[in-house]
């Protein structure tokens, strides 16, 4: 059984990009049962400013009720990594599009999404 996490998605704006992201869900809640797994999505349309300012992250913590201490960010870019911890979220940075220099200000950096990095994020929070 996987534990309970809320899945924040803030500031997507292209609807070929969401349609994805919605498949990749849609796949993931028929893999692992899993048909709450997405809480919240937060698009660019919701809030005023887009990346890297926190708008989408502070959103989407006031639509959960959660602290920014509640919760933890991945992120795969600069200006993410700046939206997320100007937000008060601890935050990992994947190293697939940018190089670990250009995501030195996140708290972890980590090659892919897997349970250890999860781990990690969240116990060091």
């Amino acid at each position: 059984m996987l534990p309970r996490y809320s899945l924040i998605i803030p500031a997507y704006n292209e609807a070929r990009l969401l349609g994805r992201l919605l498949d990749s869900v849609d796949a993931a809640r028929a893999t692992y049962g899993r048909g709450d797994a997405v809480e919240v999505i937060v698009a660019m349309e919701d809030v005023p400013r887009g990346k890297p300012e926190p708008d989408g992250y502070l959103r989407a913590l006031e639509l959960l009720g959660l602290r920014p201490e509640e919760a933890v960010a991945i992120e795969d870019s600069p200006p993410g990594v700046a939206a997320a911890q100007a937000a008060g979220l601890r935050c990992a940075a994947l190293t697939r599009t940018f190089t670990a220099e250009r995501l030195a200000g996140a708290d972890l950096l980590a090659a892919r999404v897997d349970r250890e990095l999860i781990r990690r994020l969240v116990s060091s929070a």
